[in-house]
């Protein structure tokens, strides 16, 4: 085993991952400044520490140990022999692979969708002369649609647009909910301020996740804590509105489970944070 071409091999591929050595570092649960030995040379990794960076970089063991992929191995000892460089065709590859995946789950959530709208018309038109009753199913089918769409197609790259998207559209549905349903109920007031309260929690968690994205026990115990005090602002518009009991039985085993799960994640997050 050359350690030195083997580091080389592992800043290459931790690079292409867009990775930095701490991220690395905290995936093997080493220091960054072991990283660092390896990539310089000066230290090799831990063979216990090889297949986890095989499934990490997609790559073989021996291929670490090597400091080269496959297919460039055989290029170098097999002459006359011309082959593009592995990992960027394996990336395209998968980039290909996973872009058609979503596409083809959005063509089918689509055909629901227009299937779902097409029978409730047809039924209600066919039974009442008229739209009654399908305009609740078809206005809660669009909606959803909408928000779920940019998620389904891409990913997670599409989970921003779609948390963007639920943030404007969710108050026009809430309006139409409301000319739908019976005056005498209050549907846009009461959905308007849990839906405030919702999306508030919501992006809050968006962001946990996003800036957490490598601690995800830490990301999880902080997003359950948040649940928390959100549950009791939820309790209390409640209880204005429409006069529900700011607690019960029910509400003390809800906030007991939150907060035991809570407390099990951050604990989980400091003996694995100490481990390291």
């Amino acid at each position: 085993m050359d350690i030195v071409k083997s580091g080389l091999f592992i800043a290459e591929l931790r690079k292409k991952k867009m990775m930095t050595q701490k991220e690395l570092a905290e995936l093997l649960h080493v220091t960054d400044k072991a990283v660092s030995k390896w990539e310089r040379g000066i230290a090799s990794p831990d063979v216990q520490l090889l297949p986890k960076m095989s499934q990490i970089f997609n790559v073989s063991i021996n291929e670490i140990l090597r400091g080269e992929c496959e297919e460039t191995f055989l290029v170098n000892n097999i002459p006359n022999q011309t082959q593009s460089p592995p990992l960027k065709e394996d990336s395209t590859k998968n980039k290909k692979k996973y872009y058609n995946y979503n596409h083809i789950i959005s063509i089918i959530c689509s055909i629901l969708f227009i299937t779902a709208i097409l029978v409730c018309t047809i039924c209600d038109v066919a039974i009442n002369k008229r739209f009654t009753w399908s305009l609740y199913p078809i206005s809660s089918i669009v909606f959803t649609c909408l928000v779920t769409f940019p998620t389904i197609t891409f990913g997670k790259k599409g989970i921003l647009y779609s948390l963007i998207i639920l943030s404007i559209s969710i108050f026009p549905f809430l309006l139409i909910l409301n000319i739908l349903i019976d005056k005498t109920i209050p549907v846009f007031l009461i959905g308007s301020i849990m839906s405030v309260i919702s999306l508030v929690l919501i992006w809050t968690m968006y962001f946990i996740f996003k800036y957490f994205h490598n601690k995800l026990h830490l990301a999880f115990a902080i997003a359950t804590a948040s649940l928390i005090p959100t549950y009791f602002i939820i309790e209390i518009a409640l209880h204005f509105l429409i006069n529900e009991p700011l607690i019960d039985i029910w509400d003390i085993l809800s906030l007991s489970i939150l907060v035991i799960i809570s407390v099990v994640l951050f604990v989980v997050d400091y003996f694995r944070r100490r481990a390291k």
